[in-house]
């Protein structure tokens, strides 16, 4: 067994995401983790493998510092009259605004999350337990560091991957726990799955920023 513990330090102070009901997620998802590292795999085109082995992992014990939850009721709109054009062979060639479509524009629901300190020891800590000795930490730490943000494009995170158990004291620790109260949402390759079949569907859209709805959505108990 080979612990290794994936960190995130939030440089803006702040984590913007959101969780069941459109409340404020916290902590930050091991399922949401997940799915970044998997996106900057296939980003950069490396580290695919060792992406996707982390659906496979249990889930991990989770630490957070000190945070405050933030609400805004201000609604956000963004235009939606853009359109693809296709060359004969069908292959997408650029985007233009849709004359039908000129001046639409489609009402985003309030931006919520948290409030982090970005100290040296504000840290939110994922820790994971690789029975297998399968996950090759050099390469995942490189694509840790292309990870741009977690939630929203409005808190950046800057993560890096530790060898062995990294814990802080003064932290608040999340155990997994089939008795606990908390539902978080993981990883598992039934997620896996699902994320590739969207972007799939996503490719094959002819309208931009096409974003399928993820259905497949497990998550483990906490305490």
């Amino acid at each position: 067994m080979s612990p290794f513990t994936v960190t995130a330090r939030f440089p803006l102070g702040e984590f913007n995401a959101h969780g069941a009901g459109d409340a404020p997620e916290w902590p930050p998802a091991p399922a949401r983790l997940a799915a970044a590292i998997l996106a900057a795999a296939h980003r950069e085109g490396v580290g695919v493998a060792t992406a996707e082995r982390f659906f496979s992992l249990q889930p991990p014990e989770i630490s957070t510092p000190r945070m405050g939850f933030r609400d805004t009721v201000i609604s956000r709109w963004v235009p939606v009259n853009n359109a693809l054009t296709f060359s004969a062979s069908g292959k997408a060639t650029g985007i233009v605004d849709a004359r039908d479509r000129f001046g639409q524009k489609a009402q985003k629901p309030p931006e919520r999350g948290v409030m982090v300190a970005s100290g040296p020891e504000d840290v939110v800590r994922w820790v994971y337990e690789d029975e297998e000795g399968c996950v090759a930490l050099d390469e995942l730490g490189l694509l840790a560091r292309n990870v741009e943000y977690l939630g929203r494009p409005t808190s950046p995170v800057i993560l890096d991957v530790v060898a062995g158990r990294d814990q802080a004291p003064g932290t608040t620790r999340w155990v997994p726990d089939e008795l606990g109260s908390v539902e978080v949402r993981v990883a598992t390759p039934e997620l896996l799955g699902a994320l590739d079949a969207r972007e799939e569907q996503r490719r094959r859209s002819r309208v931009t920023g096409t974003h399928p709805v993820l259905d497949v959505r497990p998550v483990a108990r906490y305490r």
